[in-house]
């Protein structure tokens, strides 16, 4: 009984090398128009979004999808500032999980990246709330990890480093290993590591020491 459908799509389309090409051939196929939304309306409506619910009205919102991250800094519920994407996974994992080399490498741009965006350069011990595939599956690895509720949304960000190191691929994953990732992230196992790196390098930039993931984002915003 749908009537109105608005479509949009964000970064995979938006930075597809092919962009034009594959959503003109949704249209036709669908005969719905597609907006491709920016990384700053993305950044937007995420804020909208997830803040909705949460508690603090000061801190970060850090949206770490499969082909970007956005992160607006915000205060007394307004934006204040917001910065573009980053794209690890294609870039520099060539196996399933990636290396411990490939973890270094990623890491080491995701502190140039950030270290680059003075807008920032003030944010000390801000509160993160985390939205985006990367978070979602993070919640349920770590809450799997550490024996907590599935419910739990809290995560402590001097565990992520632990989490990243067990799961990068040097040495292979044991049975145990694959089962719980394809029980908790099924359809992450390829980006959630690098979505992680990217996450650790921003709690200790920002001296973070919780995430709080949030289920609502640019789709509710």
């Amino acid at each position: 009984g749908i009537t109105h459908v608005v479509a949009f799509t964000t970064a995979a389309l938006r930075n597809a090398k092919n962009s034009a090409a594959a959503v003109g051939e949704i249209e036709r196929r669908t005969g719905l128009p597609i907006r491709v939304i920016s990384g700053d309306e993305e950044a937007t409506y995420d804020f909208i979004g997830a803040t909705h619910d949460l508690s603090e009205d000061a801190g970060l919102l850090i949206d770490i999808g499969g082909a970007s991250t956005e992160i607006v800094s915000y205060s007394s519920g307004k934006i204040e500032q917001t910065i573009g994407s980053l794209a690890f996974r294609t870039k520099y994992v060539h196996g399933m999980l990636p290396t411990h080399a490939e973890c270094e490498a990623m890491r080491e741009e995701a502190e140039a990246t950030i270290g680059s965006a003075t807008a920032f350069s003030d944010v000390r011990e801000a509160s993160i709330a985390g939205i985006g595939g990367t978070f979602k599956g993070a919640a349920a690895l770590y809450n799997a990890l550490y024996a907590m509720p599935v419910e739990n949304v809290k995560m402590e960000t001097r565990r992520l480093s632990e989490i990243i190191a067990r799961f990068s691929g040097d040495h292979g994953i044991n049975e145990d290993m694959t089962a719980m990732l394809m029980k908790t992230v099924p359809d992450r196992i390829h980006t959630v590591i690098p979505g992680l790196i990217i996450a650790e390098v921003l709690a200790e930039r920002f001296h973070s020491k919780e995430i709080t993931y949030s289920d609502s984002g640019v789709r509710e915003g």
